[in-house]
Formats: C-alpha cells, structure tokens, sequence
C-alpha cells in the first residue's frame, strides 16, 4: 500500500525549466520590437527616396519630418553612392534627385528585417516546443495520479484481491525444443 501513495519516478514528471520559456518569450517580444523598428525605417526610407525622386516641396512639414527621419536611419550608408540630379528649377535648385543610397540602405534593412523574422520564427518555434513537453509532463503528471487513485479505490474494495508488488523481469524460460522463447503450452496449467 505504500507504493500508491508514493510519488512518480522523476523521469515520468519532469516538467521543462522556467526560465527557458521566460528566455524564450523575452527574446521574442525583443526580435519582434526590432522587426517593428525596421519596418517603419523601411517605410520612412521608401516615403523618403519617392518625396526626393518627385522633388517634394521642404516647406512641408511631413516632408521636413520625412528627410529628418530619413537622415537617422541613413547615417551609416551617406556617401556611398553619389546622388543624381534629375531636373533643375528656373532658380537654379535642383528639385528632383536620386539617391541610390537610399536604395541600397533599403536593401540593407530588408536583409535585417528578413533575419529578425526568422529568429521570431525560431523563437516562436521553440516556445512551442516547450509548450507542447510542459503538456505532455502536465499529461503524465494527470494519468499516474489518476492510476494511483485508481489501484488504491481498487484495493480499498477488495483487499484480499489487490497486493501490490514491484514488477521484476523475470528470467527466459527455456523452450522444450531449444531456443529463449517460451510458449504459452510449456507452462504448468497452460492449456495442452
């Protein structure tokens, strides 16, 4: 009786550490800021490369707002390409450049945008992962229980029926005509 109400071996009960999913979920909610960050410097970029192509008015405000912004997210890439002038107004100012920096820092910010979204994916991945081994622990955890209470009604119903005992493999009976495998005929009281 005692071997019912002692716990289950640790093996059938691990549960997987906390702190991973916590690591996990962190780090996720990170890639995911850094994914948002590149995605609005991407859309800036873009809105800023179409407003200099068309040569957009500076007096704007969103256009002002627009090229400071712009300026940020491109102070690793300035000057390397240069930038062409495509028409030049009556006054002498040029109104409409491109600038293949621009283009190649979007190019740029793409390929980081596209890493960050597979590390989310992984991310993502392995917190399921983790999801699914804490279930299935929580699941094994659930079925012993409910076997122990099971065996231990079962005993308190018919104590002269239920003895619990420790399994233990026992040794290979010798077939009669050679071999390890024993037949069901070969025991004492088996059917003939």
């Amino acid at each position: 009786m005692s071997q019912l109400n002692s716990p289950p071996p640790a093996s059938l009960t691990a549960e997987p550490p906390k702190e991973k999913r916590t690591l996990l979920t962190f780090g996720r909610v990170l890639a995911y800021l850094a994914y948002a960050y590149v995605v609005v410097v991407e859309i800036v970029l873009g809105l800023g490369f179409v407003l200099q192509l068309f040569g957009a008015s500076q007096e704007a405000g969103f256009v002002r707002w627009i090229y400071r912004s712009m300026e940020r997210a491109m102070e690793p890439f300035r000057g390397i390409f240069p930038s062409v002038d495509l028409t030049s107004s009556t006054n002498g100012q040029h109104n409409a450049v491109l600038d293949t920096s621009v283009l190649f820092a979007m190019l740029v910010y793409a390929i980081v945008a596209w890493a960050i979204h597979l590390a989310i994916y992984w991310l993502t991945k392995q917190l399921n992962r983790y999801e699914r081994e804490r279930a299935d622990a929580l699941n094994r955890q659930t079925y012993l229980a409910g076997q122990q209470r099971a065996a231990a009604a079962y005993a308190q119903q018919y104590p002269n029926h239920y003895q619990p005992t420790q399994y233990q493999p026992q040794e290979p009976v010798e077939h009669p005509q050679g071999g390890q495998q024993p037949h069901y005929r070969d025991y004492p009281g088996g059917p003939a």
